[in-house]
C-alpha cells in the first residue's frame, strides 16, 4: 500500500512539473511604444551681440519600436520661436526641431527653455534648454528707471543708472534734448570714454496712473549712434478694485456662481464700506433698479484697508440684453463716496433643435 502511494505522488509531481514547463506558458510581451532620444537637450550658443538672432536645430531619434508623434513644441517666452519640426518619425529614424532666439531685449546671461510634447510614454514632455551670454556694445544698468509713488504725500525719488562702454574705442555721450516736467536728469562722466552715470529724479505730484518718457543721448559710436533711456513712474490710485470688472458665465446661469472682488485702500485714512447693492442702470438717467436675489458679503482681512466682497449669484441669474449692471459700495473716503464696479454677462446661445432624420423611402416592388 505504501508503494502505491509513493507511485501516485510521483505521478502527480511529474504532471505538475510538466504543466509548469509547457511551451505555451510564456512571459507577456510589452506592447510596441515609441521612445525619443535627443542628441543634446541643452545648447550653449556662447556670446552674441544684442540684436543677433540665435538659430539652432535640436535633433532626436526614435529608438522605440512604434511611430513617434511630436504634437507640440512650446518655447517658454515670445523671444524664442519654433520652426517647422518633424511631427511623425518612424522607429530608427531621426527628426529635427529648429528654434530661433531673438536677443534684442536681453543683456548678460540668458537661459531659455522649450517644452516638447510627444507620445513617448516614458517622457511625454521633455524640455530643451538654450543658454548663452548676450553682449551689448553700450550697457545700461538697470535698463530702465522706474518709480512707484503712493496716492498721498508724494515725495521726490531718485534712481541712478550706470552706463558702461563695452566697445574698444572710447565713447562720447552728449546730453539728451528731450524734456518732461515729471522728471529731472543729471548726467555725469565717471571714467572718460568708458563709464557714465545718469541720475533720474521723479518730481511729484504725478497724480494717479502711469507716465513715461524716453530720452535720446547722441553718441560718438557708429554702432550705437543714439542711446535710448526709458523712464517710468506710476502713481497708485487711492482705492483699487480687483478685478476692475466682473464677467459672469453666460446667462441664464446653469449653476450658482461665486465671484470675489478685492478692494484695497492705498491711503493712510481708514476706509469703511457699507450698503453693497447691485443695480440696473437706466442709461444716462440717474434712476436705477435694484437687483434682488444676489447675496453680497463684505469682510475685512485688514480692517480699514483691505476688503473681500463676495457675490453669490443664484442659478438662473441673467442680465437682460442691453442693460448695464453695476455693483455699488458706499465709501467713507472723501471724494469717493460711491465705489462702482461694472458687471457683464453674455447671453447663452439658443439651442437649435435638429429635426429627426426622415425614414428611408420605400422602394417599389
Amino acid at each position: 500500500m505504501r508503494r502505491i502511494s509513493i507511485l501516485v505522488l510521483l505521478a502527480l509531481t511529474g504532471r505538475c512539473l510538466g504543466q509548469t514547463n509547457a511551451p505555451g506558458a510564456q512571459a507577456a510581451v510589452a506592447a510596441p511604444a515609441p521612445k525619443i532620444a535627443f542628441s543634446e537637450t541643452s545648447f550653449d550658443f556662447g556670446k552674441v551681440e544684442s540684436g543677433e538672432l540665435v538659430k539652432h536645430v535640436y535633433t532626436f531619434t526614435n529608438v522605440g519600436n512604434a511611430t513617434l508623434e511630436v504634437s507640440e513644441v512650446r518655447p517658454g517666452c515670445g523671444c524664442t520661436t519654433a520652426g517647422e519640426w518633424d511631427k511623425s518619425v518612424e522607429p530608427g529614424k531621426t527628426g529635427r526641431i529648429p528654434v530661433q532666439f531673438n536677443s534684442a531685449a536681453y543683456g548678460g546671461h540668458v537661459s531659455k527653455n522649450i517644452t516638447v510634447t510627444c507620445n513617448d510614454p516614458a517622457q511625454k514632455t521633455p524640455i530643451l534648454f538654450l543658454n548663452g551670454t548676450v553682449w551689448k556694445p553700450i550697457e545700461i544698468s538697470p535698463p530702465v528707471a522706474s518709480f512707484m509713488l503712493p496716492p498721498e504725500n508724494q515725495t521726490r525719488q531718485t534712481q541712478v543708472l550706470k552706463i558702461v562702454n563695452n566697445l574698444e574705442e572710447p565713447l562720447t555721450l552728449w546730453p539728451s534734448t528731450n524734456r518732461n516736467a515729471a522728471f529731472e536728469l543729471e548726467f555725469k562722466t565717471n571714467t572718460v570714454g568708458k563709464e557714465f552715470e545718469l541720475k533720474v529724479t521723479v518730481v511729484p505730484p504725478i497724480g494717479e496712473g502711469s507716465i513715461s518718457a524716453r530720452y535720446d543721448f547722441p553718441t560718438s559710436s557708429r554702432k550705437v549712434s543714439i542711446l535710448n533711456v526709458m523712464v517710468f513712474a506710476y502713481g497708485k490710485p487711492r482705492i483699487t478694485l480687483s478685478p476692475a470688472q466682473l464677467s459672469l458665465p453666460p446667462g441664464p446661469l446653469q449653476a450658482a456662481s461665486q465671484q470675489i472682488v478685492v478692494v484695497e485702500n492705498n491711503t493712510t485714512n481708514t476706509l469703511a464700506l457699507s450698503e453693497p447693492v447691485l443695480q440696473i442702470m437706466a442709461g444716462p438717467s440717474p434712476a436705477a433698479e435694484k437687483i434682488e436675489g444676489v447675496d453680497i458679503q463684505v469682510k475685512e482681512p485688514a480692517p480699514g484697508h483691505l476688503f473681500n466682497v463676495t457675490l453669490n449669484f443664484p442659478a438662473g441669474f441673467k442680465i437682460e440684453g442691453g442693460k448695464r449692471v453695476e455693483l455699488h459700495l458706499k465709501s467713507s473716503l472723501p471724494g469717493a463716496s460711491v465705489l462702482t464696479l461694472p458687471i457683464y454677462q453674455p447671453l447663452r446661445p439658443p439651442t437649435i433643435a435638429v429635426p429627426p432624420a426622415a425614414p428611408p423611402a420605400k422602394q417599389g416592388s
